[in-house]
């Protein structure tokens, strides 16, 4: 259905449909992606990191669009004195996976990395991040955890929900 607009505006029609995304100002949400896991008691000793089974798929409509991830889980490190770490990887179009933490040299986000100073205490952990892919192609963010020191470390201990969201930005 067309609207006219009269006066002295300069817009004399807007069609529906004629809003295209990438006529949206830089800023704007393009597109939301959603997943969730309830699977409990995924445990690891491993030192390298484990995944989680929680993984998201986006494809940007365009190489300037960011991409702002939102992690929300509990974990917990079983061992006192161990610390358990948690990451976001990313890989493009099915190439190899890079991890996105911003803090070296543990390779995790920053609020998701716990110590454990009594043994089986369950901390909740968030991951917010503004990645800049740099593609149009599909890209796959992988959630990750691993034991820092050996101990047992677990990822959704009790099954709590965890909830993954990935929004593309306009560039």
């Amino acid at each position: 259905m067309a609207v006219t607009i009269s006066g002295d505006t300069g817009i004399s029609a807007v069609q529906a449909g004629a809003v295209e995304s990438g006529d949206l100002p830089a800023g704007s949400v393009i597109q939301v992606v959603q997943g969730t896991n309830t699977n409990r008691n995924l445990s690891t000793t491993s030192t390298s990191f484990v995944n989680t089974g929680l993984n998201l798929s986006i494809t940007p409509i365009s190489t300037t669009s960011k991409i702002y991830f939102i992690l929300s889980t509990t974990l917990n490190a079983q061992t006192v004195g161990n610390f358990v770490d948690l990451s976001i990887f990313r890989s493009i179009d099915g190439g190899s996976e890079i991890n996105l933490a911003d803090s070296s040299p543990q390779d995790s986000f920053s609020g998701a990395a716990h110590f454990s100073v009594n043994a089986d205490l369950h901390y909740p952990a968030t991951i917010n991040h503004l990645d800049s892919p740099n593609t149009a192609l599909t890209t796959n963010y992988i959630v990750k955890f691993k034991s820092r020191g050996g101990g047992s470390v677990r990822f959704n201990p009790e099954g709590f929900l965890t909830t993954f969201i990935l929004m593309e930005i306009a560039g």
